[in-house]
């Protein structure tokens, strides 16, 4: 679906006379620039440490945050940002209160896309991604993406959008689940968001998970909560990370729950100018002493995860 909906936007669709309701400016405003969600994870990925860690070794809870900051913050920005990008051109028709992008398709596709924007009222907008196969041309489109935009500039603004890969696998897509996500930068930076039913390409297991990140201009905050609803649906894997803006030096509790059983650890780093390096460990497992003071850590004391995964 995703190399489709790419194939969209650079598509050379024809131009519209506008009518009173909508604008082609508002509609491209209403699409929150990907550009407006930039994150300021603890520098590049590493691989993630041993379960217990040692003053000096390279931090795998900061190689885990920032590879899931990337990952999920990627995907979010991935997604409103084929939006702004396939309205940037010529829509197909501006009628009323929508704008209408396509349909459209390479000739070698078996999907046909269209992107629509309605305005609701002034300041909010809806907009949906849909397609059918061509093979069906009578048939309706199947909305594969949809969002609602709240902007207050090109780079600004709040919203919502939900992919609904269910959906998808009516038009030939293999994926499965869906995401819910929200965003908001008006202020700093806040990201939410929900799967459910998501395939594990490496296993085939089902899985769901949920995620929050939040940035302002001196601290990141990020959590994230997994659970194999195939295998072990009993068994939660959280992770809650705060880091310093822009040193990179932070903190990572993270928990793991099953059944009666309760596992924590927190690992402590340093910043980028010393190597993302470990200066405290500690676990509630008798097996596994600490390593390090608590007093070298830019956050003193544990926040595990407060939410589990959905």
């Amino acid at each position: 679906m995703k190399r489709a909906l790419i194939l969209l936007t650079v598509a050379a669709l024809a131009g519209c006379s506008q009518k009173d309701k909508i604008s082609v400016d508002e509609a491209r405003a209403a699409v929150q620039s990907a550009n407006g969600i930039q994150i300021a994870a603890p520098g590049a990925a590493t691989p993630a440490g041993a379960q217990a860690s040692t003053v000096g070794d390279l931090s795998g809870y900061r190689g885990a945050t920032r590879t899931l900051s990337v990952a999920f913050n990627g995907t979010v920005a991935w997604s409103v940002g084929l939006v702004r990008l396939v309205v940037a051109f010529p829509p197909t028709e501006c009628k009323d209160d929508t704008c209408t992008w396509g349909p459209w398709s390479d000739a070698l596709a078996a999907v046909e896309w269209k992107l629509t924007v309605t305005k609701v009222e002034r300041g909010h907008f809806e907009y949906a991604f849909a397609g059918h196969l061509k093979a069906q041309p009578t048939a309706a489109f199947v909305t594969v993406m949809s969002g609602t935009a709240f902007p207050e500039s090109p780079l600004r603004g709040h919203g919502s959008f939900v992919i609904d890969n269910d959906a998808a696998r009516a038009l030939g897509s293999s994926d499965t689940g869906r995401l819910e996500a929200t965003y908001d930068n008006r202020g700093g930076l806040s990201i939410g968001a929900t799967f459910t039913g998501l395939t594990d390409g490496n296993s085939g297991s089902l899985g769901n998970a949920r995620y929050s990140y939040a940035e302002s201009a001196t601290q990141g905050d990020l959590q994230v909560a997994f659970r194999n609803t195939t295998a072990d649906p009993d068994a939660t894997l959280a992770l809650h990370s705060r880091w310093v803006i822009p040193t990179g030096e932070g903190r990572g509790d993270a928990t793991f729950t099953q059944g009666a059983l309760t596992y924590g650890a927190s690992e402590c780093w340093n910043g980028s100018s010393q190597g993302f390096r470990v200066v405290y460990w500690t676990s509630n497992d008798p097996n596994q002493p600490a390593s390090g003071s608590e007093a070298d850590c830019a956050f003193t004391g544990a926040q595990p995860p407060s939410f589990p995964a959905p």
